[in-house]
């Protein structure tokens, strides 16, 4: 009787509450989640742009390539052919009898400036020289997102930002008198006019203000915040496969969207530039600008769709566990504990899931942003239906 007292009043265990580590699992995922776009940005405007010598490395290679060289000569030529104003020169010196000459003559020695100019463009001297206007330009534009406008980078009293190139010119000129060019030395020390080029208008100045503001206090840590936050997400979870799952969507949809925004972007670039004359240099250097974000989305997405897969594989679907039950069927004997015994009895639905996401990241790499954007959607829409309701939950790997 005394025992059976005792065993009644004995306190029951009362197992560690699971349903809290659910809910803050949950909300290290929302976070992460939307910290991870925001957070490859920042980290790409604090790396490529707001960092001088990061910025010059980008931007150097450019002082090669053919469109810049073209655009760069091109400003500088139409600013020494103003300075010499070479019609009204022609028209003074020939006789009333080759006035008619005055045209053909200016196009030719336009051509002549032209080429001078161009040459150069593709000399040493140039990429030294655009080594140092782009120098003080992303200085410039720091201290113009601070709203304390220097440098190349100007504001005027309407709020449009100018670009001033008149280091370019003097540079050309200064080449071109080194050189021996005949005409150099007449030509002044700065452009008469032409010299400034409209960037941006004041409500697009506010918004890239604006942006800067808010990401630039946060850009060293946002991006490995949100990492930490995904991987306490996963080893919360109460049913991890699911959460990989999860994890490998949100950053699927991540760069999903920076690549939409990253279109969007260039499309506002264009539209900015499309009357100015940087508008057939703007894709050589907007893409090579970007190209470190760009990298960075394409490696969000492998890394988004292997997780994806693998978060599905080792779920508690039907088809995922019948997956599971056919790779692993000769080898459900095997021995072993741990990490060596889990890779003997699943080593071959590794293998799969490592091959099946190699060779969806190899394609998707290749896509268009509509081939992207149809890939994307229907493997969210595989993933949700996966996720809710395809088969009785059963032979969790992870879970």
């Amino acid at each position: 009787m005394s025992e059976t007292a005792t065993e009644s009043t004995e306190t029951p265990v009362v197992k560690r509450p699971r349903k809290s580590r659910s809910i803050v699992a949950v909300v290290f995922f929302v976070i992460a989640a939307l910290l991870l776009p925001l957070g490859l940005t920042a980290f790409w405007a604090q790396r490529t742009i707001t960092e001088t010598t990061q910025y010059i490395e980008t931007v150097t290679p450019l002082s090669s390539d053919p469109a810049i060289q073209d655009t760069v000569a091109t400003i500088v030529s139409e600013q020494v052919t103003s300075a010499i104003d070479v019609s009204a020169a022609l028209a003074k010196v020939l006789p009333p009898a080759g006035q008619a000459l005055v045209g053909p003559l200016t196009s030719a020695i336009d051509n002549l400036l032209d080429r001078a100019v161009l040459k150069v463009m593709q000399s040493a001297a140039f990429q030294k020289a655009w080594v140092v206007f782009n120098t003080a330009a992303q200085k410039s534009l720091v201290t113009l997102l601070e709203g304390k406008p220097d440098g190349p980078l100007q504001v005027d009293k309407n709020g449009t930002v100018l670009l001033d190139t008149t280091a370019l010119y003097q540079a050309v000129r200064q080449r071109m008198v080194d050189d021996g060019v005949s005409f150099a030395s007449k030509l002044p020390e700065t452009p008469p006019k032409d010299k400034q080029i409209v960037l941006l208008q004041s409500d697009q100045l506010a918004q890239a203000q604006a942006i800067y503001s808010v990401t630039h206090p946060v850009s060293t840590w946002t991006l490995w915040v949100a990492i930490a936050l995904f991987i306490l997400a996963i080893i919360l979870a109460r049913r991890r496969a699911r959460m990989v799952l999860a994890v490998g969507l949100a950053v699927l949809v991540g760069a999903v969207l920076l690549r939409v925004g990253l279109s969007i972007g260039e499309s506002q670039v264009q539209l900015a530039l499309q009357n100015t004359p940087l508008a057939a240099a703007e894709a050589a250097f907007f893409t090579t600008l970007t190209r470190f974000l760009t990298n960075g989305i394409e490696w969000m997405l492998g890394i988004g769709i292997a997780m994806a897969v693998l978060g599905w594989l080792f779920g508690q679907s039907a088809p995922a566990a019948k997956i599971r039950s056919w790779t692993r069927a000769d080898v459900e004997s095997a021995e072993g504990s741990g990490f060596a015994g889990w890779l003997r009895r699943y080593g071959r639905l590794l293998a799969l899931a490592i091959g099946v996401s190699a060779i969806v990241i190899i394609l998707a790499l290749s896509l268009t942003l509509g081939q992207l954007l149809i890939v994307s959607v229907s493997l969210i829409v595989i993933g949700v239906l996966l996720w809710f309701g395809l088969g009785k939950p059963k032979d969790a790997v992870l879970e």
